[in-house]
């Protein structure tokens, strides 16, 4: 577990050549440092007040620098503070930084500030969870979403199920504590209700969970349909520029060819693939063999196809899961049959149709996501325990394994969301928590 009682530093911007760098450093009594190290052109430091003046060391100035102070519990870690601004030079960022050290400051572990922010009840662990995951957030969208999940109800629904659980705990345990009463007393069927209803609750927010990671990683959308149907051409129209290979010679695209786009927020990872074909080339039968082996792995399926009725690898598509199969009718400035109901049609020549397809793709992205979700490996891991033990309990008041067994699964469960929320927290959870975190954070 990391220690709150020296003064820590570190760089709060990346160390390159560049106009400017900031240093954090941290710790009780650590104004104290600038009287040594600071030669102000004011005589007092006021907290939140920007000062200008020199930063030295024995040999010298280093850099004429702007500190800021704060002073306790009114800062980012609740610990008295100052941020250093030199010029982002690395060989003078050093200097300022070696100049700390010899004067009894360490540099900071990985994420060590937030965690004295969490410590000293600056924060909750949700809201430090939520700063590393805005940091990573690959687009804007993505970043406000993470904030709106501080403003949403997350923690008190969480604190609301345990207080539901601890009813149902109360009710098993009166009946332990008094064995005159038999097991009729504990009306089963009520308690199991009501746990099953929270477990049910849980689930939704676990499977929610998902989308933070796809946010990550980006949503997989997989160009699919037979040969010369215009997925190479719609691919590039989609990427924005030319990406794959166009040509009228069948089987052209034999490998799987991978695009990152952002719509309207959403990192959108786009993948052309070879025609579907019965074909004796091996490599191109390696091509479509590769299609079918991450059918499973897309978020939405693209089926393109010129033709008016689906073709037998529609069949083949809907199989394996109908709701991520989005139809798309192609070329549609040179076939002017019908179209089959429900999918879109697109021509390559027609901007308007192609911005349509995105507003459907983005809808598609949007139709299963829920206003409440975790957004840390760490959160979804830790209600995923929870919900096996809430599962364990249920199983034991079914069975009728005993009063004991149940309550002390319930007992185990009401901790692992006390982890989840940081209600209750355990020192290695913290500390891989805070090794993800970059320095200076």
């Amino acid at each position: 577990m990391y220690s709150t009682s020296d003064i820590i530093a570190a760089p709060a911007t990346p160390v390159l050549k560049g106009p400017l760098t900031v240093i954090r450093v941290s710790g009780d009594h650590s104004w104290q440092l600038l009287d040594a190290l600071f030669q102000s052109r004011h005589k007092s430091y006021q907290p939140w007040k920007a000062l200008l003046g020199e930063w030295r060391d024995e040999r010298g100035v280093i850099d004429e620098v702007i500190v800021l102070p704060f002073k306790a519990p009114y800062s980012y870690t609740g610990q008295d503070m100052f941020e250093i601004t030199c010029h982002g030079n690395p060989v003078l960022v050093e200097a300022v930084l070696q100049s700390l050290y010899r004067s009894g400051v360490r540099l900071a572990k990985p994420g060590e500030f937030t965690s004295r922010a969490v410590l000293s009840g600056k924060m909750s662990l949700f809201h430090a969870e939520n700063v590393q995951a805005i940091i990573d957030a690959k687009t804007r969208y993505h970043a406000e979403l993470i904030r709106k999940q501080e403003e949403n109800p997350l923690v008190p629904l969480l604190e609301q199920t345990v207080g539901d659980v601890l009813r149902v705990q109360a009710h098993i345990e009166a009946c332990i504590d008094y064995g005159e009463e038999d097991i009729d007393a504990l009306n089963v069927v009520a308690l199991t209700d009501k746990l099953k209803a929270i477990e049910a609750q849980l689930k939704v927010i676990l499977k929610n969970s998902v989308f933070p990671h796809k946010m990550r990683e980006g949503f997989r959308i997989l160009l699919t349909g037979d040969t010369n149907v215009g997925k190479s051409s719609l691919f590039n129209a989609l990427c924005n520029h030319q990406r794959a290979i166009v040509t009228d010679i069948p089987g052209t695209t034999r490998d799987l060819v991978h695009e990152e786009v952002e719509l309207e927020g959403f990192p959108v990872v786009f993948i052309d693939s070879a025609g579907v074909r019965e074909t004796d080339d091996q490599v191109e039968q390696i091509g479509i063999d590769r299609i079918k082996g991450i059918l499973h792995e897309m978020d939405i399926i693209l089926y393109l196809t010129p033709s008016a009725e689906p073709q037998p690898l529609y069949s083949e598509l809907q199989r394996v899961d109908p709701e991520k199969l989005l139809v798309v009718h192609t070329k549609s400035d040179l076939n002017n049959q019908g179209v089959i109901p429900g999918k879109l049609t697109v021509s390559i020549e027609d901007e308007a149709s192609i911005a349509e397809l995105k507003i459907e793709i983005v809808k598609r992205l949007k139709r299963d996501f829920g206003t409440q979700y975790l957004v840390t490996q760490r959160q979804e891991n830790a209600l995923d325990e929870a919900l096996n033990w809430l599962a364990s309990a249920i199983e034991s008041l079914q069975q009728g394994f005993g009063e004991e067994i149940c309550a002390s699964h319930l007992n185990t469960f009401r901790r692992k969301i006390g982890e989840l929320t940081g209600e209750t927290t355990v020192e290695d959870i913290l500390d891989q928590m805070f090794s993800d975190f970059c320095l200076g954070k």
